[in-house]
């Protein structure tokens, strides 16, 4: 059964950490919150699935 309050809770963190990525100057920090992102995105398409 798809859990709509964990993918909308990941859509809430996905959308927080693009701000904080357009923030961020140091190159380290912005490929952490890149990456950051990903798992994100991937943890709604994991949960679409279910």
């Amino acid at each position: 059964m798809i859990d709509w309050n964990k993918i909308r809770k990941y859509q809430v963190s996905i959308k927080k950490t693009k701000e904080k990525l357009q923030a961020e100057t140091d190159f380290k920090k912005k490929e952490k919150l890149k990456l950051k992102i990903q798992i994100d995105e991937l943890k709604v398409k994991i949960e679409k699935l279910n």
